[in-house]
């Protein structure tokens, strides 16, 4: 199980993104080392209205394990 939920979020009046910090979380694991994809994409990302698929991977010596959440927002 990955942890982290997807996150739903309304987009501000005059805004074309969204700040999701409040909600983000990374996920557990008792590996140190992920990567995330997109890249650029962190806690202070502003994610643009529609659904954005962020995937960490943890690689370890035994290999790798990925979880995907959806971060969406709605708007205009």
């Amino acid at each position: 199980d990955c942890g982290p939920d997807n996150i739903k979020q309304d987009l501000e009046p005059d805004k074309s993104t969204a700040d999701v910090s409040s909600k983000w979380k990374e996920p557990t694991s008792n590996v140190k080392q992920f990567t995330i994809n997109p890249p650029e994409i962190s806690s202070s990302y502003q994610f643009p209205v529609g659904e954005t698929k962020v995937e960490w991977t943890a690689t370890t010596s035994a290999g790798s394990a990925s979880c995907t959440i959806y971060v969406t927002i709605e708007g205009e």
